[in-house]
């Protein structure tokens, strides 16, 4: 990213072709309002399942502006998905109430029981989600019943989600983990 501008930013000194200064600028035009956000964003593992799946939907809805850099940045950020599998998602049970609202986490707490996905024997390290399915994709869609495995490899207690995510920052044991997780 920070590369592509200097690039940019000194291109007279550069002979770029005119197929490089087209790439280049659409690189830039797509980086600045796009990825930008999400770079600076990136600062607590908390935030993360929420902020990589907002900047998938953000990616794909740069359709709507450049088709062909929309679909590189997805095509290459679906196979990006660490922190929404099915275990690391239980980072967001623990997300800032700006970043992940009550009812989404108590579309988390539902998820908790849906069975896992049956394409394997062994939990996703990482989403598997199709294209198509992003803008109506939700963070509660990638908890299993693999994702308590989050909170037993952290020693995390699991009594917070029998309670409403509005009362979670008066449980102890939430406050913990939440202050061990950031």
């Amino acid at each position: 990213m920070l590369y592509s501008l200097k690039i940019w930013m000194f291109r007279l000194q550069f002979a770029l072709t005119k197929s490089e200064t087209i790439g280049l600028r659409d690189v830039n035009i797509f980086v600045a309002p796009v990825y930008t956000k999400a770079w600076f964003m990136a600062t607590k593992a908390v935030s993360a399942p929420s902020s990589d799946l907002q900047l998938l939907k953000t990616i794909d809805s740069y359709s709507l502006i450049n088709a062909v850099v929309s679909d590189a940045a997805c095509k290459k950020f679906l196979n990006h998905l660490w922190y929404v599998g099915e275990e690391l998602i239980g980072l967001s049970f623990f997300g800032d109430e700006d970043d992940v609202l009550p009812e989404t986490k108590r579309l988390l707490v539902a998820g908790l029981t849906k069975p896992a996905p049956a394409s394997s024997d062994v939990s996703l390290k990482r989403a598997q989600l199709r294209r198509k399915d992003i803008q109506t994709t939700q963070l509660g869609d990638f908890v299993s019943e693999n994702t308590p495995h989050f909170f037993e490899c952290f020693d995390i207690s699991q009594n917070f989600p029998n309670r409403d995510p509005e009362g979670w920052n008066e449980d102890e044991s939430y406050i913990t983990a939440k202050k061990f997780l950031l």
